[in-house]
This record gives structure tokens, sequence and C-alpha cells, in this order.
């Protein structure tokens, strides 16, 4: 069905996170993580259709539609959210080649729909949130999209890992000549780190590329979230591991 409901509008100004690389952005991650990046896809997607089989999703933290577009070609109906216009940019370029319905929203205040059955924040979506006042507004809103009863899963990814490479790499991630990264963590706050990446290379068309990306994302401690999205009036039903990220799945409280 083709996406008559695109509602996505291009309302900031400031560069967001991935907006220089979103063009780019599956043809790179594919080639940095090769298989792992597929298995992680494949276990997060059947991990989904466990939790529900058919119904609405609203995906937080969409980008190119890593999951998005895989739902909604299951049938599920499925509503996006990513704060970088040029990430939904390539999501509904997507959506109108396989002719899907995808609605497409920069903000989670956009949405006012309150019955989705499950919402779904991963791939570190939450590490791009840097306050405590902003990520309860964040289960507070996603608390607000779900019906009674409805399920919101979500990963924080581990700090271990990153604190690593600091150390003992001098914070390098990736250094190779087409694909450079770093992460350094701030003096001020041990939890806040300033990730940099500078990728060249050439599309399969023959499109040559070379971009650099800047921004901090936020460690967040299992405390730190389980004391907000308790509050917010979650309950907590399951918690797993899966690489470098631990995964949640909420429940909204029955009314």
């Amino acid at each position: 069905m083709l996406n008559k409901n695109n509602k996505t509008k291009k309302t900031h100004t400031m560069k967001q996170p991935h907006d220089n690389s979103a063009k780019y952005y599956d043809f790179v991650f594919e080639r940095r993580f090769g298989n792992m990046y597929n298995m992680l896809t494949q276990n997060n997607l059947s991990k989904i259709r466990s939790l529900l089989l058919n119904g609405k999703i609203l995906d937080f933290g969409a980008g190119t539609g890593r999951i998005s577009i895989p739902l909604a070609n299951s049938g599920y109906e499925v509503t996006a959210v990513d704060c970088s216009p040029e990430m939904l940019v390539e999501l509904n370029r997507k959506v109108q080649d396989q002719n899907l319905n995808i609605e497409t929203h920069l903000t989670l205040t956009d949405i006012i729909s309150k019955d989705f059955d499950l919402a779904i924040g991963i791939f570190t979506v939450l590490a791009y949130i840097k306050t405590q006042t902003e990520l309860k507004a964040l289960f507070q809103n996603i608390y607000n999209t779900l019906k009674p009863g409805g399920l919101f899963m979500f990963d924080i990814e581990k700090r271990a890992g990153y604190d690593e490479i600091f150390r003992i790499n001098n914070g390098i991630v990736h250094n190779k000549a087409d694909d450079y990264v770093t992460v350094n963590f701030q003096d001020n706050d041990s939890n806040l780190c300033d990730y940099y990446e500078q990728v060249k290379g050439t599309l399969p068309n023959g499109e040559d590329f070379d971009y650099t990306e800047s921004f901090v994302i936020k460690f967040w401690t299992i405390n730190e979230v389980r004391s907000i999205f308790r509050q917010t009036g979650f309950t907590e039903i399951d918690k797993f591991t899966i690489y470098n990220a631990d995964y949640f799945i909420l429940k909204r409280n029955l009314e």
C-alpha cells in the first residue's frame, strides 16, 4: 500500500546525529559489522514477533527502517519516529520503493494515537538522550501511546566495552583508512562520551562519499533507567542481553 499518511515535518534546524551519514548509513553499518549486524536484526525481529503476532507498533529511533521496514512487510501497522530528518528521508524512500504504508514523525509528541500494542526503542536509542528530565519525558510519552497492557522493548548500551576501548586503545574503535571512529569520555561526567567518525567509500551504484559525524552519547546505568520507568508506571517483565546491550521488556499497567 502506498504511504499516503506520511506526516513528517522538517521542523529541526540544528543538525541531528546521523544527518550527515543517513544516505550511507545502511551501507556503512553492513560493511562495518557484516554478518553480526544482520544477525542482530534477525534476533530483534524474532523477539518482537514473539511478543506480538500482529497489531500496531511504534518504532522510536527508527533510523532508516532496519526494523520498521521488515515489520511492515510482515503485516504489522507501523509508525516510525526519528529525530533526524535525513534518516527519515531514507526510510521514506524505502517505503515508496516497496509500496508500504508507514507513518513517520520527527518527535513522539506528534503521535496522537494511544492504542499501540508495542513500542520499541532499540539499537542504543536511549544513548542519544542525555538528561533525566528528557528520559522521564520519553518514558511518559511512550507510556501514553500504549494501550493498557501494551509493551515497550528497549535496550541500553553497556559502558564497559567502550570504557575498555578508551583505556586500552586510546579511544579508537575503528582505525581503517576508510572508516575511522573514536570515543572520548568527558571529564565532567564519566557517563557522557564524545563520538566521532570519519568514513568514506563507494556505494554499489558507483557514488563516492566522504562524511564526518560528531555527537555526544550517554551511557545510562540500569538503576537510573529502572528508577525512571518505575516512576512512570511501567512494570518490568523481562530483561536479557544481546552482544553489548541490556534489553528490557516493560508493560503498561492495566487500567
